[in-house]
């Protein structure tokens, strides 16, 4: 059967489709109408074949078919856009892709992640829980965690594969060292200014203001709260010492020691014009035991011992106070209080 030339429209109703069949007559590729078309269009075909294997047909909203693309991917021409989650997931994306990924997001990680190459965080990471890291391939490479402030020339932050910390000010390398050289000791290659306990001896308060009682009733006077765990093991002391003065009048002056809540020695005088000392040591030796000493001096004459034993929660912070009970204000003036911890040998 030869070609049957059609030069007008066909139209085929109630769903009629054209049915094409193969070279046997066996089997057939049939084109119909959707059974609920809303409006009628017609498709035109591109004019030519695609340029290359794997185009696909694609279709504008005017029924114009053309060939689009293949079907390999390409590199996003913008900046990428993501919602963020917080939440796990499991989130892949080409190491290669072009532009970068541009979007701020709160990721949960839940397990164990591991970075086998560079990355680059270019803002705060927090890491919070119970968190741990397994550099398992540590030893291949020269640092395991590189820190750098984005615009600087160097790298501020190194810790490399032995467990040194190297440390430097971003514009020229490092030149701060700390690391371990034993179990319980860290060295550094320059000098270390503590400015907390850190079981190093010092002084951990000096108050040299003038402290008077304000009329009848007890005052306190100079005051220091000691860090909780400040005598952390056995051997743990402290030195407190303190001085006064007594106005010129004959009023009944009370001077009173406290530590924990607990009163340490009381002396009361009607003494004019007199200077007192006071030192008092603790030193630890139980979990929430305390012993030691307050001597109080007078004069050359007047020196009073007296020996201690407490029982302080050591693991919270105390308060190390003096107190002056006396009639009108400044009877009692604290000079000076001076709070100096020694760590044990």
């Amino acid at each position: 059967m030869s070609a049957v030339p059609i030069t007008y429209d066909m139209d085929l109703f109630r769903g009629v489709k054209h049915r094409y069949y193969d070279s046997d007559s066996s089997h057939y590729a049939g084109i119909k109408a959707n059974g609920t078309t809303t409006s009628s269009v017609d498709y035109t075909l591109p004019a030519a074949p695609p340029a290359a294997n794997d185009y696909v047909l694609a279709c504008s909203t005017a029924g114009v078919m053309s060939w689009s693309g293949n079907n390999t991917p390409a590199n996003p021409s913008a900046s990428v856009g993501l919602s963020a989650v917080n939440g796990s997931a499991t989130t892949y994306m080409r190491s290669d892709a072009a532009p970068a990924l541009s979007q701020s997001i709160t990721p949960t990680w839940t397990g164990v992640h591991y970075f086998n190459n560079l990355v680059w965080f270019n803002y705060v990471v927090t890491l919070f829980g119970t968190a741990y890291h397994d550099y398992a391939k540590a030893a291949s490479h020269d640092f395991i965690l590189t820190t750098t402030v984005i615009g600087e020339a160097a790298s501020r932050l190194f810790i490399d594969a032995a467990g040194k910390i190297s440390i430097g000010g971003g514009s020229s390398g490092v030149d701060t060292y700390l690391y371990r050289s034993a179990a319980g000791v860290l060295l550094t290659e320059g000098n270390l200014n503590v400015k907390s306990i850190a079981r190093v001896g010092g002084t951990l308060s000096t108050d040299y203001t003038n402290r008077g009682n304000v009329g009848t009733g007890e005052d306190d006077l100079a005051t220091y709260t000691l860090p909780a765990s400040t005598l952390g093991a056995n051997g743990d002391r402290l030195i407190i010492r303190a001085y006064f003065e007594t106005a010129n009048n004959a009023n009944s002056k009370t001077i009173k020691a406290y530590f924990a809540g607990t009163q340490l020695y009381s002396d009361t005088r009607s003494d004019a014009l007199l200077v007192s000392h006071w030192e008092i040591e603790l030193i630890r030796d139980g979990t929430n035991s305390v012993r030691g000493y307050v001597k109080a001096t007078f004069d050359a004459s007047n020196e009073y011992v007296i020996s201690l034993t407490l029982t302080p929660t050591l693991t919270a912070s105390q308060i190390i106070k003096f107190t002056g009970t006396a009639t009108v204000d400044n009877d009692i003036k604290q000079k000076a209080m001076n709070v100096t911890y020694y760590p044990a040998p």
